[in-house]
């Protein structure tokens, strides 16, 4: 994923990725309100040794003490100094409660050290401080080595005496607040990228270029009109949706090359994609273009197309192969449209070889010779083999893939399917895309689409009048 497209990610996203950080940010920020608050006081000691006069003695007696430091800032929070503290301040803690409170800190090369007590109350965390700098010192000279004279060989003194401190050091709200904040942002971006890299749905025709090189033949927004099975172009002119499916067939039409007779599967890699739903919509906007165009169902498993057109299903491809001479009873027009169908005519128990039969290619055969497009309604490519026996017999295969389902290991798998069984891909369909994936509308919409429809429906009336299919003539 590319800088560009992970920050596109993340603006998409803008809305999600605010609500987790105000949570985190504010969740962090109830924590730090509802904890004590802590007020932290500071004693400082400065230990020399008690022997030496010149330059040489004194600096070493100073690097003896600095190397001792650290066993210093040991002894400061150990019973030998906690306890008489403990015992002098009548503290109602015991020394390893009252150890956590102490921090001891050393500047490195130097032998100062600083004794810092975190407690409730700024007087008893004052007190604490300057008590256990006190007892340090004694316990320096219990502990410490010691001259001949029986003087301890390093000296404890105060150089700072510890004041209740005015301000609470904990919880520092507004850093946790902000810090917070900071931790839900990149929390929430990282939810976001990760949701993606796992989200391996065909999102969009970006998507789509990164598994294969077939071409994008037309993308299909997502919009309720086209939901439940609606013929768009028919129905709701001049929706997007509409447009889209006009885009689809301006594809198809250069695919077509001005060949006399051009013949298409509409297919899919699973089962829902919307195929049928578009190979219709297809079939309608090729008629509206003027085109002499017939739609079969192929799918004799789950037939779909008189359902979509409102066609009667009683009589159709079945019929016909079993009985060739019905085809021109069995091929009906659509109402209010400029198109055919030749529906299923029920189902079938063994599908594959029905599609695979020399009835059908000659079936087709005839169309072809009678129609400028033939397209054919085939069930999905990962579901059964149906499409597959159609190589040969028809041009390509156009495989719809639904944006918002499909995953791509499903796609890879249909398109490789297809090349093994010696189907020519066309190209892919991808519906049901979100208008966020879409880069900025340059299609025709409003006045200018109606234009553009109103001139294929002249188109189509002009066509009608003078190519209309008639089956009482031998086919061309």
């Amino acid at each position: 994923m590319s800088f560009a497209s992970t920050v596109r990610l993340l603006l998409r996203h803008w809305i999600l990725i605010g609500i987790i950080t105000l949570l985190v940010g504010a969740g962090v920020y109830a924590v730090s309100t509802t904890r004590t608050p802590l007020y932290t006081a500071t004693a400082t000691q400065y230990f020399t040794v008690s022997v030496g006069d010149s330059a040489a003695e004194l600096a070493q007696g100073s690097n003896y003490v600095q190397d001792q430091m650290a066993s210093f800032g040991q002894l400061a929070t150990s019973p030998a100094v906690l306890n008489p503290v403990i015992d002098d301040l009548g503290l109602t803690m015991t020394v390893k409660q009252l150890g956590r409170s102490i921090r001891i800190t050393t500047p490195r090369n130097t032998v100062v050290m600083q004794i810092n007590v975190a407690n409730a109350d700024p007087e008893t965390a004052a007190a604490i401080a300057n008590a256990v700098g006190s007892q340090l010192g004694n316990a320096v000279d219990t502990v410490g080595p010691k001259l001949p004279n029986g003087r301890s060989l390093v000296s404890v003194q105060s150089i700072q005496t510890a004041l209740p401190p005015t301000v609470q050091s904990s919880p520092d709200t507004r850093r946790n607040t902000a810090l917070g904040l900071l931790i839900g942002l990149l929390l929430a971006a990282a939810i976001v990228i990760a949701r993606s890299r796992m989200d391996t749905r065909v999102h969009s025709p970006a998507a789509l270029a990164e598994i294969t090189d077939e071409p994008v033949l037309g993308t299909v927004r997502h919009a309720a009109n086209l939901a439940n099975r609606n013929l768009v172009v028919l129905n709701d002119a001049d929706s997007r949706s509409a447009e889209d499916i006009r885009h689809l067939r301006s594809s198809i039409e250069q695919l077509a090359g001005g060949r006399a007779s051009f013949a298409l599967a509409v297919t899919s890699a699973v089962r829902d994609e919307g195929r049928s739903t578009i190979a219709a919509n297809l079939a309608a906007a090729l008629g509206e273009a003027g085109r002499r165009v017939v739609l079969v169902d192929g799918d004799l498993r789950r037939p779909r197309v008189a359902e979509i057109t409102g066609t009667n299903g009683g009589s159709g491809l079945l019929t016909v192969l079993g009985d060739p001479a019905s085809v021109g009873q069995s091929v009906q027009s659509v109402r209010n449209a400029h198109f055919d169908v030749l529906t299923a005519g029920g189902t079938s128990t063994n599908p594959t070889e029905v599609l695979a039969s020399p009835a059908l290619a000659a079936l087709l055969g005839e169309l072809r010779g009678r129609y400028e497009f033939v397209v054919v309604d085939t069930p999905a490519v990962l579901a059964v083999a149906d499409v597959t026996a159609l190589r040969g017999q028809v041009d390509g295969a156009v495989l719809v893939a639904d944006a918002s389902t499909v995953r791509r290991a499903q796609l890879n798998q249909a398109l490789e399917t297809a090349d093994v069984a010696g189907l020519t891909v066309l190209g892919v369909v991808l519906n049901e895309v979100a208008e966020r994936e879409l880069p900025a509308t340059t299609g025709y919409t409003g006045s200018e689409g109606r234009r553009t429809r109103q001139s294929d429906k002249g188109a189509a009336r002009a066509a009608r009048g003078s190519t209309a299919v008639s089956w009482d003539a031998p086919s061309a």
